[in-house]
């Protein structure tokens, strides 16, 4: 059974789900006692707060963000007042190269677009995990095996083309691939121990034919659309409006999730 971090807040049904996921992943992380461990990119703090009840000791645990609001989650949600949290971009890491046992991430490389942008973060975790130490990745892959989770892709596919429009959503981008994480593994030297892949059964983000749910789903991206100059929203919006019509058919589910675990040489 998952050890799961102690809770400050009511979560609902989906974030409790949610955490036991990441739970789950973090449990699979090989994380051993005593090691310094950096999680980039650290959100609403349900990565931090499962590595710090795996590792059990909050001060071994570095949560960093390019949002400092996060911070205020990991207090009011888990309690963890006294958590390292540093303010900064997971691309541009302000520590000194080999001072971590591990590095991770937990779906962060998502944000980031394009490729190359993910790439840099992958060097700067590199970077900063000492010799014999290991770089974990856990990312939702860009893998459609049904038509809900063809739905959650064709959004980032939307969320894509708004962003590259020149408009901002504040949702994810694009999910890497695994063949692009097994080859950025490789070219930075990691020795790749642990290549595994998990369904998120239980991890749904709309039901079919529940239309209120389909719409908040999809609300930041028709904002975004409507920010865009007017010729560029015509193309998008009948995007949008198709995306309505599969998401209330099939619903939408996140893709599976792949976790890479590299050791440095």
């Amino acid at each position: 059974m998952n050890m799961l971090p102690k809770t400050f807040i009511q979560f609902s049904s989906r974030e409790q789900t949610r955490l036991e996921f990441f739970a789950s992943l973090i449990k699979e992380s090989d994380i051993k006692k005593g090691d310094l461990v950096l999680d980039i990119g650290t959100g609403i703090g349900n990565s931090t707060a499962c590595l710090v009840s795996q590792s059990g000791r909050p001060n071994l645990v570095v949560p960093v963000d390019i949002n400092p609001e996060h911070r205020k989650n990991l207090i009011e949600r888990f309690g963890l007042k006294d958590s390292r949290f540093v303010c900064c971009d997971g691309r541009y890491l302000p520590f000194l190269n080999n001072c971590f046992d591990v590095a991770a991430s937990y779906m962060t490389l998502k944000f980031l677009h394009p490729r190359s942008e993910r790439f840099r973060m992958l060097c700067e975790k590199t970077g900063v995990t000492k010799t014999s130490g290991r770089v974990i990745t856990a990312e939702v892959i860009n893998r459609a095996e049904n038509e809900a989770e063809k739905n959650y892709l064709m959004k980032r596919g939307l969320v894509r083309k708004i962003v590259e429009m020149g408009g901002y959503v504040k949702s994810s981008i694009e999910p890497p691939s695994v063949k692009e994480l097994l080859n950025s593994y490789r070219r930075l030297g990691l020795r790749i121990v642990k290549n595994e892949i998990f369904e998120r059964h239980k991890d749904i983000l709309v039901k079919d034919s529940d239309w209120s749910l389909v719409k908040g789903w999809l609300n930041d991206v028709e904002e975004a659309i409507t920010n865009l100059d007017i010729p560029l929203q015509t193309k998008l919006k009948q995007m949008l409006r198709n995306l309505e019509v599969r998401a209330k058919k099939y619903g939408v589910k996140f893709p599976s999730v792949i976790l890479l675990i590299g050791v440095k040489s």
